[in-house]
């Protein structure tokens, strides 16, 4: 069987199955991926699956993770889940920027296992779930 996959950036590599279309190639015979479990955040009590897709952090109540910070705007970023389970973040023009690892996010940014994002006060740190799983730790399933 033949993977299709559409390159648009060097980078990021997505699903010929996927949504976005605009402007990509399509590679054939692409190498297959190491599975990867799930991506999870945890903000130290508590920690939040990540779904394929687009993952919504902010204060509306219909965000992914909800996070009550009044510094943290209502739709403050997007975490981007990719199939082969690699992550991005961006900042959705919030008021007080969203930073990964203690560097303000300017555009789509690989994040990986151990990076800390932190929107206003409060501080995510990306793993993966089997990680957390060995810990028996409980995950908040997204909505």
């Amino acid at each position: 069987m033949t993977n299709l996959y559409l390159e648009v950036d060097p980078c990021v590599t997505i699903a010929a199955d996927d949504s976005y279309h605009g402007g990509a190639t399509i590679v054939t015979n692409a190498a297959q991926k190491p599975a990867v479990t799930c991506p999870v955040l945890s903000d130290g009590d508590q920690v939040y699956a990540l779904k394929v897709g687009v993952n919504t952090l902010g204060r509306l109540a219909d965000c992914n993770v909800i996070v009550t910070d009044p510094q943290v705007s209502r739709r403050h970023c997007v975490l981007v889940v990719h199939p082969d389970h690699s992550c991005e973040v961006y900042d959705q023009a919030s008021t007080n920027g969203t930073y990964l690892n203690g560097e303000r996010v300017k555009c789509l940014t690989l994040i990986e296992a151990g990076d800390i994002i932190r929107v206003g006060d409060q501080c995510f740190t990306l793993h993966h779930a089997d990680a957390l799983n060995a810990a028996e730790t409980a995950i908040v399933e997204p909505a």
